[in-house]
């Protein structure tokens, strides 16, 4: 084993050219105005004022009309499906009762669209 291991295809001459490549480019900047400016930000935050596009919300404030609408947008589609549901499972009751083998006169008369009289009520009433 040697002392360096070989990271590219060169050996550890690769290895030191990508470290002087990495070292450029997270290199401090040289400028003394962003090191004032870092100072500037520092300070403004430990004395507790808001740096100028500091608020963590502002992105979510942007969202907050589209998200408003996909509510609005969700909340009908959930309320138009569970109308259709309960009205499928009426009809299905109705279907189950009406078509019965054994369906009353009365409730026949009723799907048909007549009004049930007085002898088809006691015809129901009475018919074991």
């Amino acid at each position: 084993m040697t002392e360096h291991d070989p990271l590219g295809p060169h050996g550890p001459d690769d290895k030191a050219a990508l470290t002087r490549a990495l070292r450029r480019i997270y290199a401090a900047p040289a400028e003394d105005g962003y090191w004032r400016a870092l100072q500037a930000r520092i300070l403004a935050r430990v004395a507790g004022e808001p740096a100028p596009g500091d608020g963590w919300w502002l992105p979510l404030a942007r969202w907050a009309r589209v998200g408003a609408l996909a509510a609005a947008a969700a909340l009908l589609i959930a309320g138009v499906t569970l109308w259709r549901e309960r009205e499928a499972r009426e009809q299905y009751a109705l279907e189950t009762v009406l078509l019965q083998a054994n369906a009353p006169h009365a409730q026949l008369t009723a799907a048909a669209g007549a009004t049930p009289d007085g002898d088809a009520v006691l015809r129901y009433v009475l018919t074991p």
